[in-house]
């Protein structure tokens, strides 16, 4: 499990290198789930070009926000071998994805787990 918040840690200072962070993460599990499917239904509508950008960060950022709340379950469960290599998944895809659709299934699957 320490490896996987490892990588987290490092994803998150990746992400945010570009500047500072443009989603407010909720401190509430459920709403974090109620944001992150909203900007999923955004990343699947035709969003203009100009506004896309920074959907897709608001998504990624929230994605990695929403790990706190599954390395919280992961540690309940960490004798779940299962668990904890879908979240090391999931981390791994996050950081190396290519088109939005990519990101919508990995925030899907990431709303789904901490539904």
């Amino acid at each position: 499990l320490e490896s996987v918040i490892s990588k987290v840690m490092a994803l998150k200072e990746q992400v945010l290198e570009g500047g500072a962070a443009v989603a407010k993460l909720p401190t509430d599990k459920m709403q974090f789930v109620t944001h992150l499917e909203v900007l999923i239904a955004q990343l699947k509508e035709d969003t203009p070009e100009q506004d896309r950008g920074l959907l897709l960060k608001k998504t990624i950022e929230m994605s990695l926000g929403g790990l706190h709340w599954a390395i919280h379950a992961a540690r309940q469960f960490c004798k779940s071998s299962y668990t904890l290599k879908a979240m090391n998944k999931f981390i791994d895809t996050l950081g190396n994805l290519e088109t939005p659709d990519q990101l919508v299934e990995q925030a899907e699957w990431l709303g789904g787990l901490l539904k």
